[in-house]
């Protein structure tokens, strides 16, 4: 069984003044690389990043070793909804495959760019109730009779690489069942509504052994069919007949921490950084 490990990245101090994000955006003209972070009327919070040539980043909140997304090219980041409160979004650059070509080609005697992997570029921000227009009637309607909660699936990776199937809501009997690209629906279970008093609510199927690729695990019962998609990462060198398949991610230990990283990125550490290599840190 594959072990899934979460994307980590080394938590530096970061030793740059902030740049203040609001609900009409927070640039600042002395970032260079993590220009601005905008949050709209729905606490979404989008930041934006224009790399150095030949490098990728990744960005991480609030000193986490737990990388909120790889980038790879110039751009805005929507991060999601965010609660309210501080929050400070850091960039971390790497040099890319091609620019470590580059700077180690001995018929160039001079570089042509510089070497950033390893800086850091930071933004503070804060989330707060959006001050918009407000409600013309603001008055609410009297004894409002809350609307009942729609029937719901989620799907997770634990950290022994096992699917988790959550149900929420469901007060029919239903079947679980999952399936991959080209092949046909395999079932997982079949669950009587009245086994679990009426609701399967907050009801787990874990699926286990599964080989890396995307799944689909979709309920079907009366009146209800739910979907979601979910995804098992290899966690070595081993077993993939595609290295240009962008969903396969790589499991390194970089510096004391574990990085997921795509086949490209992570052969570039492997092969620059004596320290690093394949596989958990604890191995």
């Amino acid at each position: 069984m594959r072990n899934l490990f979460a994307l980590s990245v080394l938590s530096l101090c970061a030793v740059f003044a902030g740049c203040h994000g609001s609900h009409h955006g927070g640039g600042d003209p002395g970032k260079l690389w993590l220009t601005d972070v905008v949050i709209d009327e729905d606490n979404v919070v989008t930041a934006t990043v224009h790399l150095p040539e030949y490098h990728y980043g990744l960005l991480y909140l609030d000193g986490s070793t737990t990388a909120t997304a790889i980038v790879i090219a110039d751009g805005e980041i929507v991060l999601g909804e965010f609660e309210l409160g501080d929050y400070s979004l850091c960039l971390e650059l790497f040099l890319s495959p091609d620019g470590a070509a580059l700077l180690s080609d001995p018929r160039r005697r001079f570089p042509l760019f510089a070497d950033h992997t390893g800086e850091q570029e930071c933004c503070d921000f804060s989330v707060y109730p959006y001050d918009g227009e407000p409600d013309p009637d603001p008055t609410p309607d009297p004894d409002p009779t809350p609307d009942p909660e729609a029937p719901s699936l989620s799907c997770s990776v634990n950290s022994d690489g096992a699917v988790l199937i959550t149900l929420h809501n469901i007060d029919v009997s239903v079947s679980v069942s999952r399936s991959s690209t080209g092949e046909e629906p395999v079932l997982i279970d079949e669950l009587d509504v009245d086994e679990f008093g009426g609701s399967l609510d907050g009801v787990v199927i874990v699926d286990l052994g599964l080989e890396a690729g995307v799944y689909t695990f979709t309920i079907e019962g009366e009146d209800v069919s739910l979907s979601c998609d979910d995804l098992v990462i290899l966690d070595d060198e081993d077993n993939n007949d595609d290295d240009n398949d962008d969903r396969v991610r790589y499991l390194i230990c970089h510096n004391g921490h574990g990085l997921l990283l795509p086949k490209h990125a992570a052969q570039y550490h492997l092969d620059n950084h004596a320290e690093d290599s394949f596989g958990s840190c604890d191995n």
